[in-house]
């Protein structure tokens, strides 16, 4: 399970997306097809979910939806975007 990391700035124009990181001053662009992801993992869909989203909805392979959506969701980890979290964890 992702979530948004605290404190980030959301703003969506169309199909888009702009992430504003005050600890920072960043700001981020997603476009139309990373703006997707980035919502199926708030959602809490599993990475196989999102893969079979992306088969779908785009013109792409099951191998090709897992490597570009897992390498995605390791940049927004990595960029301190998303935060990843057990399932099972206490709060």
């Amino acid at each position: 399970m992702f979530v948004l990391r605290e404190g980030l700035s959301v703003e969506r124009i169309d199909d888009e997306c702009v992430i504003f990181d005050p600890d920072d001053s960043a700001a981020y662009h997603l476009s139309q097809t990373a703006n997707k992801i980035l919502e199926w993992a708030i959602e809490g869909k599993s990475v196989n979910q999102m893969v079979h989203e992306a088969q779908t909805q785009y013109d792409v392979t099951l191998d090709q939806a897992r490597a570009d959506i897992e390498h995605f969701l390791h940049e927004l980890i990595e960029g301190r975007i998303l935060d990843e979290r057990c399932e099972n964890a206490k709060h």
